[in-house]
C-alpha cells in the first residue's frame, strides 16, 4: 500500500482548520462581513488602501496560545481628514478549544472605557492613546500611504458574535498635544500609559474627537454596495500585537459548557 507524507505547511494548514475563517468584503463605501453578519459604512473621502488574511498568535491565560486567523480592512481619510485612519479587523480562534476572554476592565492606555447595547449587539468602546513605532496598522498605512503620526487617539467599538470570534472596529486620528502630553512611554513600547489627573483633561479635545469617530464607526449597508478593487499594498514585515487589537484567549476545557456545545 503506497504511503504518502503530508508536507509540513500542509499539515499545519489542516491541523488550523478548526479556526473557523470570516472574510470581510471591502467597499468604497464601507465593509461587509457574512460571519458574522456586519456592515460598517465609511465616511465620504475615505479610500481603500489595504485589505486580506493573515494569521498571528493570541496570548492566553497559559503559556502558550492559540493561533488567530483574522480578516481586515484599512481606509485612509481624504483632504476633509488628513491623517485619519479606519480599520476593521475580525479574529477568529480554533473551536471549540479556544474562545476570546471577556473585555473587563480598562486598559492603562484607555482615557475612556464603557460597555452598552446597540442593535441587539452588546458593544465595547474604548478611547486610547497609541504609540505608532510598533503598531501593525500604523506600519500597514505608513508603508502603503507615506504618512505615519508618532503618536495616534482612537476609538474603538469591538464585539462578540461568539465565543470564538472578535470583530474590532477602529478610528484614529493624530493625537493633539494636549492628549500627548499626558501619555508616558512604557517599557511595551506602542502602549502608552495614560496619566490620570483629577477631573477630565482635555476634554474639549476628547468630546470633539469621540464626536468624529463616532460618526465615522456606523453600523449600516455600506452606500457602495459593489466590492471595491484591493489596491497593491505591501503588509508590514512583523507580526500584529493580537493583544493590542483584540484581547486575550482562554482556554476551554472538554467539561465545560462552551465546549460540549459546540
Amino acid at each position: 500500500m503506497p504511503r504518502f507524507i503530508l508536507p509540513a505547511c500542509l499539515l499545519a494548514f489542516l491541523l488550523f482548520a478548526g479556526c473557523k475563517s470570516a472574510g470581510l468584503t471591502p467597499h468604497e463605501g464601507g465593509v461587509s462581513a457574512g460571519r458574522p453578519d456586519f456592515n460598517l459604512r465609511v465616511p465620504p473621502g475615505f479610500r481603500l488602501l489595504a485589505a486580506g488574511n493573515d494569521s498571528a498568535g493570541v496570548p492566553a491565560d497559559i503559556s502558550a496560545g492559540p493561533q488567530s486567523r483574522f480578516s481586515y480592512s484599512q481606509y485612509v481619510g481624504g483632504p476633509e481628514s488628513p491623517g485619519a485612519l479606519l480599520h476593521v479587523l475580525v479574529a477568529d480562534l480554533p473551536a471549540p478549544a479556544w474562545r476570546f476572554a471577556e473585555e473587563s476592565e480598562r486598559a492603562p492606555q484607555d482615557f475612556d472605557f464603557s460597555k452598552e447595547k446597540r442593535g441587539g449587539r452588546f458593544l465595547t468602546l474604548r478611547t486610547r492613546i497609541l504609540g505608532c513605532e510598533d503598531d501593525w496598522f500604523c506600519a500597514l498605512a505608513a508603508q502603503n500611504n507615506g504618512k505615519s503620526a508618532q503618536v495616534m487617539l482612537a476609538r474603538r467599538i469591538s464585539f462578540t458574535p461568539d465565543i470564538h470570534t472578535r470583530v474590532v472596529l477602529e478610528y484614529r486620528e493624530t493625537a493633539p498635544a494636549c492628549l500627548r502630553a499626558l501619555a508616558a512611554e512604557a517599557p511595551a513600547g506602542n502602549i502608552l500609559w495614560v496619566e490620570h489627573p483629577a477631573g477630565r483633561p482635555c476634554a474639549e479635545d476628547l468630546d470633539a474627537f469621540t464626536r468624529r469617530a463616532d460618526a465615522a464607526l456606523v453600523l449600516g449597508a455600506p452606500e457602495n454596495s459593489a466590492p471595491a478593487a484591493v489596491p497593491v499594498f505591501t503588509p508590514p514585515a512583523f507580526e500584529p500585537d493580537m493583544e493590542l487589537l483584540c484581547g486575550t484567549a482562554e482556554h476551554v476545557d472538554r467539561d465545560d459548557p462552551d465546549y460540549r456545545n459546540r
